[in-house]
């Protein structure tokens, strides 16, 4: 048995036995030929044979070098024959070794660099390339999910999806020494997408301050932002963090739309923003009617489109819905206000109109100054007419019953004097008039 450390790649050699004895050796076993061995460890050789005689020494020289060297000298080997090698008389074993430095471990000369591409794009190819002898195996891995093998071999073909982002392993190893790795990291972009662009406020006024806010995924991120207003270009905003302040606001209808952009790409979407004014009741004219006709009142407003509409009698708990009130066999008792009110989202206004109910004169009396109705001839007695009426009595006539004829003018106040210049019973009559009826 011996050992030695060797710095050359390939060499022959040979073993050459000192015979003491006559008797022939039979080799039963030598080292392996070729024999692979990793630069600067030491090896060692074995030969095993059969033989009942005796040696007493061995050289072993490089066959290949000139001149030959010995490397081991005469060995007296004592005892036991089959320890080491069994004398083989004037014969020569000849081997071969094989020494080389780039085998183990194996290296690598070409691994890929680290990669950037665009979701969609076409596929990337991952090279890793080692030189070993014998030739090593490569296989990949994704870092870090285990052991889960994608594949082998000098390249790995990788589609361009999201969810392929990571670092990549190649590991290369032929049986000799540790096996070596070598990482690779894959970023796969895409454009911006998820937008979301929202109105801090459901329900914008005329006059109202709101802020409008713009968000998106990306790889790599979104870097800037765009709002338009009716396709116009807002330069008044915060583009990098997405955030508008719009003020004093008409009540019109606005398009807003937000462009999200990054290195990839861009990404927009439309938002629709109604300003409503607040609600409004236009003044509404007093109604006159006769007592016993129909009539609708009709409210006349503005400040939709969630608008609420009501009509109150206000010496009532009497309410309706909606922009018309309708009136039938209207009393006098109906007479009075009536309130339109209206709401919105924005704000509250109301109005009101009066409703007059026209009727004739009743309820007419007549007194006179005589005392329980008598006087006597020559005496002046006064007449005093009154009645109820809508709108009031215009003008009072005072009758004598039996002929219908007016004795004195026509009263406005309903008020007469008059001097008694005959004897008998008379029976007066006051017809009282209003103008409209």
């Amino acid at each position: 048995m011996f050992s030695g450390i060797f710095n050359v790649s390939i060499f022959s050699c040979l073993v050459l036995f000192i015979r003491k004895a006559q008797l022939a050796p039979t080799f039963t076993g030598t080292p392996p030929n070729p024999f692979y061995v990793l630069e600067g460890n030491n090896i060692t050789f074995v030969w095993r044979y059969n033989l009942s005689g005796t040696f007493n020494g061995v050289i072993f020289r490089f066959v290949s070098s000139s001149p030959s060297r010995t490397i081991v000298d005469v060995i007296v080997v004592e005892g036991d024959p089959s320890v080491i090698l069994e004398y083989i008389g004037d014969s020569v074993q000849s081997c071969q070794f094989v020494f080389n430095s780039l085998t183990d471990p194996p290296e690598f000369n070409n691994v890929s660099s680290d990669a950037v591409v665009v979701e969609g794009d076409p596929s990337i190819t991952l090279e890793c390339i080692a030189d070993g002898e014998p030739a090593p195996n490569i296989t990949w891995t994704k870092c870090c999910t285990g052991t889960w093998e994608l594949g082998t071999g000098n390249q790995f073909v990788l589609k361009t999806k999201r969810n392929n982002s990571g670092t990549y392993r190649c590991t290369t190893y032929n049986g000799i020494g540790t096996a070596s790795n070598r990482t690779v990291k894959v970023e796969v972009n895409y454009q911006p997408e998820n937008l979301k662009f929202m109105v801090n406020d459901s329900a914008v006024c005329k006059g109202d301050v709101i802020s409008i806010t713009c968000s998106a995924d990306g790889k790599p991120a979104v870097h800037t932002y765009q709002m338009f207003e009716n396709e116009i270009l807002v330069n008044d905003g915060k583009s990098s963090a997405a955030v508008w302040i719009r003020k004093y606001l008409k009540e019109v209808d606005f398009s807003y739309k937000c462009v999200a952009n990054n290195t990839v790409g861009t990404a927009e979407k439309t938002v629709n923003v109604t300003v409503k004014g607040p609600s409004k009741v236009y003044p509404l004219e007093n109604i006159t009617v006769i007592e016993d006709e129909n009539r609708t009142l009709t409210c006349n407003v503005s400040g939709g489109p969630v608008l609420t509409v009501a009509w109150t009698e206000v010496s009532s708990p009497s309410q309706s819905s909606g922009v018309m009130r309708y009136l039938t066999n209207i009393s006098r008792y109906n007479a009075g206000e009536y309130k339109c009110e209206a709401a919105n989202d924005c704000g509250n206004s109301s109005a009101s109109t009066f409703l007059i109910v026209l009727y004739k004169p009743e309820n007419v009396q007549l007194m006179s100054s005589a005392m329980d109705d008598k006087a006597c001839t020559g005496e002046v007695i006064s007449f005093n007419c009154s009645a109820n009426a809508n709108p009031g009595v215009a003008s009072y006539q005072l009758f004598l019953f039996e002929n219908e004829t007016s004795i004195l003018n026509t009263s406005v106040s309903g008020m007469w004097s008059k001097t008694l210049e005959s004897k008998g019973v008379f029976v007066y009559k006051c017809a009282a008039n209003n103008l409209s009826l």
